[in-house]
Order: structure tokens, then C-alpha cells, then sequence
């Protein structure tokens, strides 16, 4: 596939890396990279996990909707956790986010870099074009 056939998303109100796009949309689909709890404006992690996740999945927010998507449209999300103790507080703060019907999701344990404790991507419908 060439790039003719995929566009790329990005927003400056999400944290943005060099070596990869925020998501990119195929068809009627955006795929968003993963989302950490980083203000795009200091490059810095929340101090609490709560506002870590809300600020992560906030990120995430603004990457699909700079792709004409948003969280209600999500069908798929992957999440990371860098210790599954951090889980029931997680699972929590996702509900607040999510609607029903809820997306299909993957939850798992990774390590993460620059010490951050949770991780979000999604695929949603594009529904803006």
C-alpha cells in the first residue's frame, strides 16, 4: 500500500513525536497511535494516574476529532498498564469515558517510556469528512 492510500492525522493540541503520526485514516477508519498522559503544551506527565488517564484519553479525544472522529465512534481500543494493580482505578476512570455500547478493548501490561503508567489507541469510525 502506498501512502497515496492512507492520509495522516495531527493536532498540536496532542503530544507530537518525530518518528511516527498521531493515527491515520484508511477509508472510513483512523487509526491513532498511542496516547499518553503528556500536556502538549509542557511535555510533561500528570502527576496522578487519575489525571494521567484523563489526560491521556483527552489526547486521544483530540486526535480523533482532528481526524472527524470522536470517542462515541471508537470500536476498538489497547490499552497499556504498566502494573495490572493500577487496573481497578483505570477501569473506573475508562467507564467515566466511554458510552455504551463500549468499544471492544485489549488491556495488558507493558512497560512504558519516560515513566508513564498508561497507555491508550483506538480505531474509530471517521464520521466528519
Amino acid at each position: 500500500m502506498t501512502a497515496t492510500h492512507f492520509t495522516t492525522v495531527s493536532t498540536p493540541t496532542a503530544p507530537q513525536m518525530a518518528s511516527f503520526s498521531q493515527a491515520t485514516k484508511v477509508a472510513d477508519l483512523i487509526f491513532t497511535s498511542g496516547q499518553v498522559g503528556m500536556n502538549a503544551n509542557t511535555s510533561e506527565r500528570e502527576e496522578t494516574f487519575r489525571d494521567e488517564v484523563h489526560r491521556a484519553i483527552d489526547n486521544l479525544e483530540a486526535v480523533l476529532h482532528a481526524g472527524g472522529s470522536d470517542l462515541s465512534v471508537v470500536v476498538k481500543t489497547t490499552c497499556y498498564l504498566t502494573s495490572m494493580d493500577l487496573y481497578p482505578e483505570f477501569d473506573s476512570l475508562y467507564r467515566e469515558r466511554f458510552a455504551a455500547p463500549m468499544p471492544s478493548r485489549s488491556t495488558v501490561q507493558s512497560g512504558l517510556a519516560r515513566n508513564f503508567r498508561f497507555e491508550i489507541e483506538a480505531i474509530a469510525r471517521v464520521i466528519d469528512e
